[in-house]
């Protein structure tokens, strides 16, 4: 009987040896699996939400909005009309030399829950075809297309339209409109892509 015991001890050794080696093949065999699942999965599975932010003029995008004095929510927001160039109703105000006056109409809608504040012209901008940034302006001033109220107040379930104006080079073409949101970090910035004049 004492005889036996080392080949008890041996044999017991190798079925826990067995039986590791046996899990550590089905972990990788599973593993294997799921890295297999991830690469055969449908793009649209793997995107993120950041494509919702871009559109065309006349598509509504909803973006998530803030300052820092009013709390988050989600409004509507929709480039309309666009005007270029933008007539001059002052003899006193006028574009700069070389520049030319461009105005676009922009709907505000609070689809959220509390009240949306930032209409700020500065918020909304342009940028050229290669790659220069253009900040909006009060349009009412220079062009006599009504602007947006600075201080507005737009409640759930109401909207707000007005005119933003942009000063650009007479030569830039307009290759994207931005509108941000708010100042706030939360905020999200809607972009609609305007075709270029090679696919007009």
């Amino acid at each position: 009987m004492e005889v036996g015991k080392p080949q008890v001890i041996a044999g017991l050794i190798v079925a826990v040896v067995a039986l590791g080696l046996g899990w550590a093949l089905a972990r990788a065999t599973s593993s294997q699996g799921d890295l297999e699942s991830i690469a055969q999965a449908p793009s649209s599975s793997l995107s993120t939400d950041l494509s919702t932010l871009e559109g065309a003029p006349g598509d509504p995008i909803q973006v998530r909005g803030s300052t820092y004095e009013s709390p988050v929510t989600m409004v509507d927001v929709t480039l309309g009309e666009i005007v270029d160039p933008a007539p001059e109703i002052s003899d006193e105000v006028f574009p700069g030399e070389g520049n030319r006056y461009v105005v676009g109409k922009f709907t505000i809608s609070n689809v959220g829950e509390k009240p949306y504040e930032s209409c700020n012209t500065l918020n909304m901008s342009v940028v050229s075809g290669d790659g220069q940034q253009f900040e909006g302006a009060d349009a009412s001033i220079q062009t006599g297309y009504q602007g947006f109220v600075l201080d507005c107040h737009i409640l759930p379930g109401d909207s707000r339209s007005g005119y933003v104006l942009f000063e650009i080079p007479g030569d830039a073409q307009i290759a994207q409109v931005q509108f941000n949101a708010g100042e706030h970090n939360d905020s999200e910035t809607a972009t609609w892509v305007l075709p270029s004049e090679e696919s007009s």
